[in-house]
This record gives structure tokens, C-alpha cells and sequence, in this order.
């Protein structure tokens, strides 16, 4: 890995080795092998998740313990309670009074939106002893609901922070110099920072994508504590779906992909009959899938160049952005399952490039992947071999027939759309403009196929019309299922399920 010079970065080696704990050896000028402290390639349980407790624990100053063993890092600074305005130095109270007056609302989420607010107003000693008064409450509400506590370990934050100054030092040729000009005095490094889901230290959004895996629902709540974070599970899933329309601003959502929807998403088949310990098992697992992500994006012997062996901090960066950002795409997805078709369906887009990105699949081959994720086939196969390799056992059925219900309502949807004539056998036939004839595709070759198109229409339809795969589009009316956003979900989900392959990249094969 390249370093700054000394002069400029006097405590980059240090921050190095100490901070990240990576060792270091700086074998000529400029040039040291970094590797984890623990080991290239090994699992660091950067998260650990405990319980709590549950309607049937009796609670105790034992059952906090975790809490006074990791507890939250309280801001340097005072935050500003108003934007644009100066730091608050009253904003605990502001922030107290907030959360009484979402409590007085009534509003359906208010009351887990206000216990949030209240414990990031509190001083960190104050916060068990608030828990223990409010948990009595949100047991009641939820009978078979539990209270879980996520730690994080302090050194992913540290080797994040080390890497965005390596980062900047890589990108930006003046940046030294800038250091120089005003020794003494902290350059702010802004570089992709809202690029990021958990800016290095939010890592309760981490948590948020498993508790909305069974659409339409939510699963559970986070209440963050940074890093740490509280996940308080309901036990059942929780609908997501209000009577129509939803709101006033649903009323004014554009028409386009809206069609006949069969509103199939809303369909609770997928989470009939879950149990509470089958949700808890879910949550447990998903905390052991981000331990090997995080592991890999923070070892820089994962991204060594294959000829020179050299790791840069952007090709460490920009593959953990697009997980991140992968998953951003999930919680936007998910969390809203009566928003405008149109919107779902262009996260759905974003959130299969990314997943083809962070596979291998680089600017030369876009769309190849999303179409290969989207092959039902192929895809099907995969999904089962991930499902009964990775899940807990129980979860293992319930994920495998939701693969197939998501995957034929889609095709069957594509096919729906499509001009009947046109529609023979197994597949159907599309024009192909050189040589100018029918030709007979699949299903598997013309679904993905078509649902690339119309994502590249919305990119510039006289374009899409002028490609040689213009057939695929004209053949269709271009109105795409309402599953195929929570399918691109499901697969998100699955890319972590199988974290291991993911990293190394060999998921596909």
C-alpha cells in the first residue's frame, strides 16, 4: 500500500498500527505490506449481538450489564437541534421534548420513533435504567417480542477512519499540500462520505434490511446507540400496508408501470406462521453474515492488484460504498411497498447494478450480471443451494418456496404483458432486425432481457429502440410486475446469505 510522506501525515504509520491494527512494514519509501492484526483473510467479530430479555424476563441490573460493558460514544460536539443553526448545547432537552411530543401524537410508529429519541438524549448511564422502565410496555404491546443488544467493536470504526485518510491522500494530489498551508488546523476529509449507509459509525442501519426480509412487514425496530444499537423484535411480523390510498401525496404518484397490479407483493403467505424464534434466529444469523462482509472490506490483503500486488484505499472504499449503498437500496425498497411503481421499480434497477457490480462485473459487461440474476433457472438453483447451506433450518423451506413465488409471478407477469401471438411453446418469438426474422428466445433469455430494456428506456427510450435487442422491447407493453422489486430485494439478501463466496467472488459459480 502506498503512505503519505512523513512530513505530511507524521501519524498516518501509527494511526496504522495502532488505530487499525494492521501490521505494518514499510519494506521501501512509501510502500509498507499492511494485513490485519488478526490475520489476512480471517473473520473479525466486529458485531456481537445479545439478549436481553423478553415478556417472561425478570428484570434486573444484571440484564443491562452489556450496556455498562459497551456503552455509547457521546458526541465530542454538540449537535445543532435546527438546521443551518449554531451547535445547541441544550439540544438533550430539545431532544427530550421532541420525543414527548411524538409520543403525544398517536401516530402509528410515534411511540418507537419517541423511546429512540429519549434514549439518544439521555447520558449513556442513564439509558439501562430507562430501558428497564420501558420494556414492561413494549411487552405488553408485543407478548412474544424480545430485547436485543448489538455490539460493535470500536476497531471497525478506527480502521474505517484510517482508511478515508488513506483514501484522501490516494485522490486528491493537493490534499498534503493543504496540510502544510495550515499545520495545526483539521482539514475535514468529505470525499464519498454520503455515499456511505453507516458513515463509519452508524452501524445500526446495518440491522435494518433483515428486519424487513419478509415483505410486506417489518420484523422488528432499531433503536440506535452508537455504535452500538437496541433491536427491540415485535415476534410477529408487523404489516407494512395501510388502507388505500396510504396518504394525501399517494394520490399525486405518476401512473407509469402502475397497470392492473395485482398487489401479489402484499400477499402474507411468505411470513404465514413464523414464529418469534424463528424471527430472533434471523436476526442472530444476519449479525454473523455482516461479521465476514465487514471482515473483507477492512482487510486490504483482500484487494491486492493480482500482477502488483499493490492495495489502493479506493478499490477498498468503492467496494464497500456499493454494499452499502446495495443495501440503502433494500431499506428503500422494502420499507415502502405502496410507494409509486415507477419509484420502486427504479430502486429495483439500482439495486441489481450495484449487485452486479460488487460481483465482478465491471463497466464493459453491465447488464450481464442482472441478467444473470435474473434467470429464473439459474437463479432458482443458486437461491436453494444458498438457502439450505446458510440459513438456520428452520427458515430454510419458507425462504426456498418464497424464491420460486417471487420468480414465477414475475415471468408470469412479463409474459402477461407481452403480445399473445407472439407467445409459442416455452418462450416467444422476437424480431430480430438483422436478419430481419422471427426468432424463437426462452423465457429465461427474454425476461431478463426485456426488463433490461426498460430499465435502459428510462435512461432514453429512442435509444433503447435503437439497439440491436429492440425486438425484446417491442414485443411487450413494458409494464413490469410489482414482485420484481421485492425479488431484487430477495437476491440482495441472498448475496449476503452467501457472504463468503461474495467476497471471494465466486458466487456465481
Amino acid at each position: 500500500m502506498a503512505l503519505p510522506d512523513k512530513d505530511v501525515a507524521p501519524g498516518i504509520r501509527e494511526g496504522l498500527r495502532d488505530r487499525a491494527q494492521w501490521t505494518l512494514h514499510e519494506a521501501v519509501p512509501r510502500f509498507g505490506s499492511v494485513k490485519p492484526r488478526e490475520g489476512p483473510g480471517e473473520v473479525f467479530p466486529y458485531f456481537a449481538i445479545t439478549k436481553l430479555c423478553d415478556a417472561r424476563t425478570t428484570l434486573s441490573e444484571a440484564t443491562w450489564r452489556p450496556l455498562t460493558e459497551h456503552p455509547s460514544e457521546v458526541p465530542n460536539t454538540d449537535p445543532r437541534t435546527r438546521p443551518g443553526s449554531a451547535p445547541d448545547p441544550n439540544w438533550r432537552q430539545a431532544l427530550s421534548e421532541h420525543a414527548d411530543k411524538l409520543a403525544a401524537t398517536g401516530r402509528p410508529g410515534s411511540d418507537l420513533a419517541a423511546v429512540s429519541a429519549t434514549i439518544f438524549s439521555l447520558p449513556p448511564a442513564r439509558v439501562p435504567g430507562y430501558l428497564q422502565a420501558q420494556a414492561p410496555g413494549l411487552f405488553e404491546a408485543h407478548p412474544e417480542g424480545s430485547l436485543w443488544f448489538v455490539h460493535t467493536d470500536s476497531l471497525l470504526s478506527r480502521r474505517l477512519g484510517v482508511l478515508r485518510v488513506l483514501l484522501a491522500f490516494e485522490l486528491l494530489p493537493d490534499y498534503g499540500d493543504a496540510l502544510k498551508k495550515s499545520p495545526g488546523e483539521h482539514q475535514g476529509i468529505l470525499t464519498l462520505q454520503e455515499h456511505t449507509l453507516t458513515h463509519g459509525y452508524q452501524f445500526d442501519h446495518l440491522l435494518e434490511p433483515i428486519l424487513l426480509a419478509i415483505p410486506p412487514a417489518a420484523l422488528g425496530y432499531v433503536f440506535p446507540w452508537s455504535p452500538q444499537a437496541f433491536v427491540f423484535l415485535f415476534g410477529h411480523p408487523a404489516s407494512l400496508v395501510d388502507p388505500q390510498p396510504p396518504t394525501i401525496a399517494s394520490l399525486y404518484a405518476p401512473v407509469i408501470q402502475r397497470g392492473t397490479s395485482r398487489d401479489h407483493h402484499w400477499d402474507a403467505g411468505f411470513f404465514d406462521g413464523i414464529t418469534g424464534g424463528e424471527i430472533e434466529s434471523l436476526l442472530q444469523w444476519w449479525v454473523s453474515r455482516l461479521n465476514v462482509v465487514y471482515s473483507h472490506a477492512t482487510d486490504p490483503t483482500r484487494f491486492a492488484h493480482p500482477t502488483t500486488s499493490l492495495t489502493l484505499p479506493s478499490d477498498m472504499t468503492a467496494w464497500l460504498l456499493t454494499f452499502e449503498r446495495m443495501l440503502a437500496d433494500l431499506l428503500a425498497i422494502a420499507s415502502m411497498p405502496q410507494g409509486a411503481p415507477i419509484v420502486r421499480l427504479a430502486m429495483a434497477f439500482d439495486l441489481l447494478d450495484k449487485a452486479e457490480a460488487i460481483l465482478g462485473f465491471g463497466k464493459r459487461r453491465s447488464g450481464d450480471g442482472a441478467k444473470r440474476l435474473l434467470n429464473r433457472s439459474e437463479m432458482v438453483r443458486r437461491l436453494d443451494r444458498i438457502w439450505d447451506e446458510r440459513l438456520p433450518l428452520q427458515l430454510q423451506s419458507r425462504f426456498k418456496a418464497h424464491s420460486r413465488e417471487l420468480f414465477d409471478r414475475v415471468y408470469q407477469g412479463v409474459q402477461d404483458a407481452a403480445y399473445p401471438y407472439r407467445v409459442h411453446g416455452e418462450g416467444i418469438k422476437v424480431w430480430a432486425h438483422k436478419p430481419q426474422t422471427l426468432q424463437q428466445w426462452s423465457w429465461d433469455r427474454y425476461v431478463p432481457a426485456l426488463i433490461r430494456q426498460v430499465r435502459n428506456s428510462a435512461h432514453g427510450l429512442l435509444e433503447a429502440l435503437d439497439t440491436t435487442d429492440r425486438g425484446v422491447i417491442e414485443s411487450h407493453s413494458g409494464h413490469l410486475p410489482p414482485e420484481l422489486p421485492d425479488l431484487a430485494c430477495l437476491i440482495a439478501l441472498a448475496l449476503v446469505a452467501d457472504a463468503e463466496k461474495l467476497c471471494d467472488g465466486t458466487w456465481l459459480t
